[in-house]
C-alpha cells in the first residue's frame, strides 16, 4: 500500500485488492496539519555487535569487533578473528589454548539491570581435547562478576552446534557479557562462537 500526500492537504490511498486493480481514496486533512514521519523499528532487534565477526576492531588487534575483556585463569590463552573456520562467512570469533594448559574466556559486554530477559542464540564449536563453553557472565557495580549461566558446553563433536537460551539478570547486577570460554587443563585446543544473536524481551 502506498500512502501520498498531495499539496492542498489532501491524502490519496493507493492499494492493490487481489490483482484487481487499485482503487483511490481522497480524504481532507486539516490545513494546519503538517505530515509527520514514523520511523517504526524492527521487533525484537538483535542487540549483539558484529554478530557475523565480520568487523576486526581497531582497538583489540586481530578481534571481532564489539568483543574484549579477554581474561586468563591460568596458562596462555588467544583469540582472534577465524577466516578459515566459521559457520556463515567470512569469519568467525575464536578462543585457543596452547600446551601450558591454558584456562580463559572472551566476551562482548551488554549494559542491563536485575530482572531483565533476553534470547542469547548462535552457534558454537571446539576442538582438542578441552572442556569449552558459552555462557552469560553477569557483573554487579564495578565489573564485580556474580554469576556465570552455561548456554552450551562443549562435548565429543566437533561440528557446528546451535545454541539457544532464554536467560533472567540476576539481582544486584548491572550488566552482562556473552562469553566464550575455553579450558585445555593438560591439554589444548579451540572453541568458536559465530552468528550471534542477543535480543531483549518483554
Amino acid at each position: 500500500m502506498r500512502i501520498i500526500l498531495k499539496p492542498g492537504g489532501f491524502l490519496v490511498v493507493i492499494a492493490a485488492l487481489c490483482g484487481l486493480g487499485a482503487i483511490a481514496f481522497k480524504g481532507i486533512l486539516s490545513r494546519d496539519t503538517e505530515p509527520s514521519v514514523v520511523s517504526i523499528a524492527p521487533a525484537n532487534p538483535n542487540i549483539a555487535v558484529n554478530p557475523a565477526m565480520t568487523v576486526v576492531s581497531k582497538e583489540a588487534a586481530g578481534l571481532p569487533e564489539g568483543w574484549g575483556m579477554l581474561w586468563t585463569g591460568r596458562g596462555k590463552v588467544f583469540a582472534r578473528q577465524d577466516r578459515k573456520n566459521y559457520h556463515s562467512t567470512p569469519a568467525s570469533l575464536r578462543i585457543d589454548s596452547d600446551k601450558t594448559g591454558g584456562y580463559g574466556q572472551i566476551a562482548q559486554y551488554f549494559g542491563a539491570k536485575s530482572g531483565d530477559r533476553f534470547k542469547v542464540k548462535g552457534f558454537f564449536r571446539k576442538a582438542g581435547s578441552v572442556y569449552a563453553a558459552a555462557g552469560m557472565q553477569s557483573f554487579a557495580g564495578g565489573g564485580v562478576p556474580i554469576g556465570f549461566d552455561t548456554i552450551i558446553a562443549g562435548d565429543d563433536r566437533e561440528d557446528w552446534r546451535y545454541f539457544e537460551k532464554i536467560v533472567t539478570v540476576p539481582p544486584k547486577a548491572e550488566g552482562f557479557s556473552v562469553v566464550l570460554s575455553v579450558d585445555a587443563r593438560d591439554n589444548y585446543g579451540t572453541a568458536w562462537m559465530d552468528d550471534l544473536v542477543v535480543i531483549p524481551l518483554p
